[in-house]
């Protein structure tokens, strides 16, 4: 559950444009799916993608993770649907 409250950015990202992950702790592993929290130096992220081309980037602000990708059926749509009202502006 993500509190609209803490989101500081919503954009729509191309898999080819997504950072490296770092380290899963803890997380699933699937061949074709990455879901689990992820650790690097530079943010602790949580990762929901299989094999779209397209996903859901949800930046956070002042919480334990950082950001969250999204593998969804329009994630135009729901950025545009998350940044309705919010004052966010989808990327």
């Amino acid at each position: 559950v993500l509190d609209r409250a803490g989101l500081a950015g919503v954009t729509v990202a191309g898999c080819a444009e997504l950072p490296p992950a770092g380290l899963r702790s803890p997380g699933l592993a699937v061949p074709g799916l990455r879901a689990g929290t992820y650790r690097s130096p530079e943010a602790t992220s949580y990762w929901l993608v299989g094999r779209a081309a397209r996903v859901l980037r949800i930046d956070l602000a002042g919480g334990p993770v950082d950001y969250v990708l999204l593998q969804v059926r329009d994630p135009e749509g729901l950025a545009a649907l998350l940044g309705a009202g919010s004052g966010i502006r989808p990327g």
